[in-house]
């Protein structure tokens, strides 16, 4: 992505990096799946992990598809992710 903004005249800096994805925060306890694990949903230490793998690519936003399918589950898992995942996890510098 940065050297396409190089490439056409704009600054990379300039250029805010953002990922949707589903997210899904396993319960508390829960020990991480097994096998294969869809990214950004899982553990609360897996989650942070990919996080920060995809801050080091240069994402800094993310734009989070909530898996709870009522108001109620939404708003517990929001509130456990300011909780428990967003502490972890810091912008990088650019």
């Amino acid at each position: 992505m940065r050297d396409w903004a190089r490439k056409a005249g704009r600054d990379p800096k300039a250029i805010t990096m953002s990922y949707r994805v589903p997210l899904e925060l396993r319960p508390r306890g829960a020990k991480p799946a097994g096998g294969d694990r869809t990214l950004f949903r899982g553990t609360v230490a897996e989650v942070v992990e990919d996080i920060r793998i995809y801050q080091r690519l240069g994402v800094t936003h993310f734009v989070w598809d909530l898996t709870a399918t009522d108001l109620k589950g939404a708003l517990a898992l929001l509130e456990r992710f300011a909780r428990e995942v967003r502490p972890k996890v810091q912008r990088l510098p650019r």
